[in-house]
This record gives structure tokens, C-alpha cells and sequence, in this order.
């Protein structure tokens, strides 16, 4: 049986809603990796695929422009560490693209032909590089990036980044020049 999961309440403060979010994108990955695997019916299967395309392809760009556009803009030039980090998280979110999208073609054709066994076993190989690809780059933001928002920016910033979020997710985002 496949497990699409409950939402749980959304974090109030900024990094809560960021470790949020990464827990959001390990729970997609697995469930991609669920659906390729799984002997679930095919029903079940193909309302997996079509909730995992929708987080790889609507949510996780919103993370990531958090991330680049609030986040690092406002960290780099504070510590050397941090923008060290901050440039190999840039670099990291560019890689994950072509692993992305040869999930998402995976996904489509798993969702389309959920009894194929190629579709699935090529669904459980992309999440699973995927997966072995996030781990390392999840861990390097929340060991560095996460602690030095909390450090470097203040209560103002950090308030400012959560509505740029709000803002973002809803449409009515402009970012500052």
C-alpha cells in the first residue's frame, strides 16, 4: 500500500517552515521510490505519481527560490563558511534539475502505464538517485545554512524572508532590487 501521508500544521517561525519543507521533499522522493516499488493497485500508483509531480514540479521550485533569492542573498558576505555553502547549495539545486526531471518523465509514464514493470523499475531507480543526491545537500543546509540565519539575521530579516514566502506561494511576489 502506498502512503500519500497527512499535511502536518504548517511552522509559524522561518526555519520551522524550512526543516518543514525538507521534510516535504524526503517524503516525495520516498513516495516516488514507494510507488516504483510498491504492488499496489494501479489506482494507487498513479494517484502517487500524479502527487509527487505536482510537489517535484509546483512546490520544491518555491523552496528553492526561498532559498536563493531570500536566503543567500541576505547570508552572503557574513562568514566565509556560510558562503561557502551557500555556493554549493546554488550548485547542488542547478544538479538536481536533470535528476528532477528524469523522475518526473518516470513518473508520467509510471502514472500512464502503472502496471508496467519498466515504468516502475525505472520510477524506483530515479528516486533513488535522487534521494542519494538530496541527503548530502539537505544535511549541508541544515548543519550550515539553517544555524546561520538563526545567528546572522535578526528578527526583522528572518520575518521579512517568511513573508517573501507567503508572497511567493501566492502569486504576489516582487523581489527587491
Amino acid at each position: 500500500m502506498i502512503t500519500l501521508g497527512q499535511r502536518a500544521p504548517a511552522p509559524s517561525d522561518l526555519i520551522g517552515h524550512l526543516l518543514a519543507c525538507h521534510d516535504r521533499i524526503r517524503r516525495f522522493v520516498a513516495l516516488a521510490a514507494q510507488a516504483g516499488g510498491a504492488a499496489a493497485g494501479e489506482a494507487e500508483i498513479a494517484e502517487a505519481c500524479a502527487a509527487v509531480e505536482r510537489y517535484f514540479e509546483r512546490a520544491l521550485p518555491f523552496h528553492i527560490d526561498d532559498e536563493e533569492r531570500s536566503i543567500a542573498p541576505r547570508l552572503l558576505g557574513k562568514r566565509a563558511d556560510v558562503d561557502e555553502a551557500l555556493r554549493t547549495m546554488e550548485a547542488q539545486h542547478h544538479a538536481h534539475e536533470a535528476l528532477i526531471a528524469k523522475m518526473l518523465v518516470a513518473s508520467r509514464a509510471l502514472r500512464e502505464a502503472p502496471a508496467s514493470a519498466t515504468s516502475r523499475e525505472r520510477l524506483r531507480a530515479a528516486a533513488a538517485r535522487l534521494a542519494a543526491e538530496f541527503e548530502p545537500h539537505l544535511d549541508l543546509e541544515e548543519r550550515v545554512v539553517f544555524p546561520a540565519v538563526r545567528s546572522l539575521l535578526g528578527a526583522e530579516e528572518q520575518a521579512q524572508i517568511r513573508q517573501e514566502q507567503g508572497a511567493r506561494r501566492s502569486g504576489a511576489w516582487v523581489p527587491v532590487p
